[in-house]
């Protein structure tokens, strides 16, 4: 994905039948629902839109979002597409470097260092079989920041139902929903393995259909424990086996 630029603002469907099209829809994220949770991380424009017939009357102003997207997936339920897609946002900090002229003046010299990717919301909608928008809605990500880009939130569903789930700061956060409807919400800890362990940092987390209703959580994560001596910090590979019924 190319980070310099935000460029995505909406989901188009396209239905061909027999090398021809048939069907052509776009959708605006901005007419979503639920789109706001998304717009923390947003790069706004705006686009004038002007009447070609009446060139008296104002231009209307209107307001539109480009968002930083990654990981966009379709999956069939319920006779119905659902798209889902992740919302990121790159983070610079800035640096100052100070440098001398010939007569000893410091001379200031600041730049932007990348200080990685803010994963912060999942959109997901549904469309019919002919490409009608059915239903939207959203999930918050939160606490997620890593320096490569890679899928966080798995997409799943949930008997009649669709879920959805990241792992983030020892903890499986998960949602389900019917549709618009936010069903329930749920976070579970990742059990390490001592009782006094305590999570500093963890990285590379994913959750991970394997089979039926099960699934694999795994990653990395930097544990203390100050009862263990010599091994009181400690670098761990985790995985678990979770089922979701």
């Amino acid at each position: 994905a190319d980070d310099t630029e935000a460029n995505s603002a909406g989901m188009f469907f396209l239905q061909f039948e027999n090398n021809i099209q048939k069907t052509l829809n776009f959708y605006d994220f901005m007419s979503f629902d639920n789109i706001y949770g998304s717009l923390q991380g947003r790069e706004m424009a705006y686009v004038k839109k002007t009447p070609d017939e009446d060139e008296k009357q104002k231009p209307e102003k209107t307001l539109s979002a480009l968002f930083y997207f990654y990981a966009p997936a379709v999956i069939e339920f319920k006779n119905q597409y659902v798209f889902s897609v992740e919302v990121y946002k790159p983070f610079y900090t800035s640096e100052t470097r100070m440098e001398y002229d010939f007569y000893g003046r410091p001379i200031p010299h600041t730049y932007q260092v990348f200080d990685g990717y803010k994963f912060y919301d999942l959109v997901i909608a549904s469309a019919s079989k002919n490409g009608q928008l059915i239903w939207n809605n959203d999930f918050e990500i939160n606490s997620i920041k890593t320096y490569f880009l890679k899928q966080q939130v798995a997409v799943f569903p949930d008997g009649d139902f669709l879920s959805m789930a990241y792992v983030s700061d020892g903890h499986i956060y998960s949602q389900t929903i019917d549709g618009p409807v936010d069903l329930s919400k749920e976070t579970i800890p990742i059990e390490s393995q001592y009782a006094k362990d305590w999570l500093t940092e963890d990285e590379n987390n994913t959750v991970a259909h394997w089979y039926d209703d099960y699934f694999l959580v795994y990653g990395y994560q930097k544990i203390k424990n100050r009862s263990l001596g010599d091994q009181s910090t400690r670098t761990v590979f985790f995985a678990n086996k979770v089922a979701y019924k």
